[in-house]
């Protein structure tokens, strides 16, 4: 019974962690079409909010947590929160293989540290190992480490904008220039609706 628990605690957090990333991603896009932020701040301020949000959830389930499952599932919401921060911040500026790429570490880790914490649910209590602490903080780490780069190269967004224009002699491209994304949470797990003019 704890296993199946367990697994869907992940599930939900999962769902949670998407859904907070991509509604961060979303808001912002009313604002680029005004032009009232360039893309640097754009980035840098959806990615920071991701990461705020997400680590606000994912800290209050942790300090409230009552049982190991619930502790988990918010260390879970953290983790993947350093994986949606860069994706979220290149994914509004149509940055579509950066987000891939500065997404990746952190995502990989934190799907390490869900897998850990899989096989070993009391990694982070009282009752962990050093076989099991020591892959789980290097996992977090390099999550964290990793998604704050990638936050940090959304802040250069605007000068790779110029670089482009220049390049391409001042023409813009707009790729998917009036995409809707709708997250759907609930209460057994969470789905995205995606609708606009591809």
């Amino acid at each position: 019974m704890g296993r199946s628990r367990g697994t869907s605690w992940r599930g939900r957090t999962l769902a949670l962690a998407v859904s907070l990333a991509v509604t961060a991603a979303s808001l912002p896009r009313v604002a680029r079409a005004d032009d009232a932020m360039d893309p640097g701040e754009l980035g840098a301020v959806t990615s920071i909010g991701t990461l705020l949000v997400t680590s606000l959830v994912g800290g209050l389930m942790m300090g409230r947590a009552t049982n190991t499952f619930t502790r988990n599932a918010g260390t879970d919401v953290a983790g993947f929160g350093f994986a949606a921060a860069p994706l979220a911040g290149h994914l509004v500026n149509g940055e579509y293989a950066r987000a891939a790429a500065f997404g990746a570490t952190p995502l990989v880790m934190a799907v390490g540290d869900v897998a850990l914490m899989q096989h070993e649910p009391n990694v982070i209590d009282e009752e962990g190992t050093s076989a099991t602490r020591v892959p789980f903080a290097i996992f977090f780490t390099v999550g964290l480490a990793s998604g704050v780069v990638g936050i940090v190269d959304t802040m250069f967004a605007t000068y790779r904008r110029d670089k482009r224009r220049e390049h391409d002699g001042g023409q813009e491209h707009a790729v998917f220039s009036d995409l809707h994304v709708v997250p759907l949470v609930g209460r057994d797990g969470g789905s995205l609706s995606v609708g606009g003019t591809f």
